[in-house]
């Protein structure tokens, strides 16, 4: 077998029309050597993913994963997520420690109104992760340690943006020991903006009492300066 045709029409069962497609979708410039090479790969992928199909649909699906696999998802995160929930199912596979990360949001009222400062600008809160495990359903769903779907938003984004960058942190094996979580009470958007509001209205009580007592010590001493003039 002097080619990487001739070595994928024997090694996988395909054609020599088929051979020709795969080769040049995913093995040009390979050698001979490389798909040899490739065929171990294969029977793993196979193994854990039961791909059906005819010999060609079954070797496809299996090049297009591992372009995916091997490739794709550390370039963009679109492609690390899509290759996410197709390797992984009802399993937890990642974990963060307090203070992996740390992510903002912008704080409202509890009618949806947005909590601007003395600026006029919107007031931020600064939180960080905590120490937590995260889980894949059976429906591809990103979700906490209790399996609820975690919301698209700041947090989420964050949280898939630092798996991205640390795939190296994914738990791959199911019998891996995972370190023990220590709970970490998160307040909710709802208490922080309870809590916001109330050092709010206190922080302006007490700017009201300092302007008014300054008003009055200003007035009396007007008064003074304008007796001393008569």
């Amino acid at each position: 077998m002097d080619n990487a045709k001739e070595v994928l029409k024997e090694l996988f069962g395909i054609s020599e029309v088929q051979a020709v497609v795969i080769e040049k979708l995913y093995f040009k410039a390979k050698t001979p050597k490389d798909i040899l090479g490739f065929k171990k790969y294969y029977d793993l992928t196979m193994l854990k993913k039961q791909f059906v199909g005819t010999s060609y649909e079954k070797l496809s699906l299996v090049c297009a994963f591992a372009e995916l696999d091997l490739n794709l998802r550390y370039k963009n995160i679109e492609s690390f997520l899509e290759w996410l929930f197709i390797s992984f199912s009802n399993r937890f596979i990642f974990q963060t420690k307090k203070g992996d990360f740390s992510y903002s949001f912008v704080l409202r009222y509890y009618d949806g109104n947005i909590v601007y400062d003395e600026l006029g600008k919107p007031v931020l809160k600064h939180v960080d992760c905590g120490d937590n495990l995260y889980f894949i359903n059976a429906n591809k769903e990103l979700c906490d340690e209790q399996r609820k779907p975690l919301n698209v938003g700041e947090f989420y984004n964050k949280l898939v943006e630092y798996m991205f960058k640390n795939q190296d942190k994914i738990i791959f094996d199911n019998k891996i020991e995972i370190s023990p979580v220590i709970k970490t009470q998160i307040p909710s958007q709802t208490k922080i903006n309870k809590d916001y509001e109330q050092n709010y209205l206190e922080y302006k009580k007490n700017q009201d009492k300092l302007y008014n007592a300054n008003i009055d010590k200003f007035t009396s001493k007007l008064e003074q300066i304008l007796k001393a003039k008569k």
